[in-house]
């Protein structure tokens, strides 16, 4: 059985992301695991409020996401438990991956913003920062099975086996056909890397588009609206200091813009 992470704050994206994730894992007998951090704040702190107060505080809220779990088995039939901690989200966050074998983390992305695109926000940090696959959910996503996947890979990059596998398991659990997708019209590159996406996603129904084009990022999203698509991969790639200064993430970009579900994979 696969564990999904879900987290969670009281934000209406949030809600939205454990609604879509409940009824994909149903439908597959995925576990869920509700991972909630609650960090106190320097006002808190500087408050001075008494030890009790704080402790009743952090009780209170850990009650919340064990009622959220249990309210979440019953509504959707899935096996759910509750993670709470304390302190920095990323150390806490690793700290539950650890501990539950946590296969895949599930995040909730608001409506796009300028500041999202320049930025980021703690979905896009956790798409660089975390190694396990993270599934980004724009808040106005509805589940509704995932037939269709356009993997939009960098061919000129090469695709690492490991990455191809992973695109093949998520394929195979849902019965999805997968369109691999390049924006650059490298056909010869494409051809090259053949042999081994066709290895490594033997058994699932797949297909090769590529298109050349400068907007990659327009090309990626037209895609996926002509294709009617119900999740887009992408894989992330880390960039030097000097060049992460003028580059603009395509990943990142496609999360806090993105209309359907963004399941990025790292190497």
């Amino acid at each position: 059985m696969k564990r999904v992470i879900i987290a969670l704050d009281r934000s209406p994206e949030a809600e939205n992301a454990l609604n879509y994730a409940a009824e994909a894992a149903a439908e597959r007998n995925y576990e869920l695991i509700l991972f909630s951090v609650q960090n106190v704040s320097i006002h808190v702190l500087n408050s001075r409020l008494p030890a009790s107060e704080l402790n009743a505080d952090l009780a209170a809220k850990e009650r919340w996401l064990k009622e959220k779990a249990v309210q979440t088995k019953e509504k959707f039939g899935v096996a759910a438990t509750a993670y709470f901690d304390t302190g920095s989200f990323f150390e806490a966050l690793q700290d539950c991956i650890h501990h539950t074998g946590g296969e895949m983390l599930v995040m909730g992305m608001a409506q796009k913003s300028l500041e999202q695109d320049m930025l980021g926000n703690t979905t896009t940090t956790a798409i660089n920062r975390l190694k396990i696959p993270v599934l980004s959910i724009p808040i106005e996503a509805t589940y509704k099975g995932i037939s269709k996947i356009v993997f939009a890979c960098d061919i000129a990059r090469g695709i690492h086996k490991e990455v191809l596998e992973k695109v093949r398991s998520i394929a195979a659990d849902f019965g999805a056909r997968v369109e691999v997708f390049n924006v650059s019209g490298a056909v010869t590159r494409l051809a090259q890397n053949k042999p081994e996406i066709d290895r490594s996603l033997r058994g699932i129904s797949y297909y090769y588009n590529s298109v050349a084009s400068s907007d990659i990022i327009g090309a990626i999203r037209q895609e996926v609206l002509d294709q009617n698509a119900d999740l887009l991969v992408m894989v992330p790639y880390k960039y030097g200091f000097w060049s992460s200064l003028v580059h603009k993430s395509k990943t990142r970009v496609m999360a806090s813009g993105s209309q359907v579900p963004l399941l990025t994979i790292h190497l």
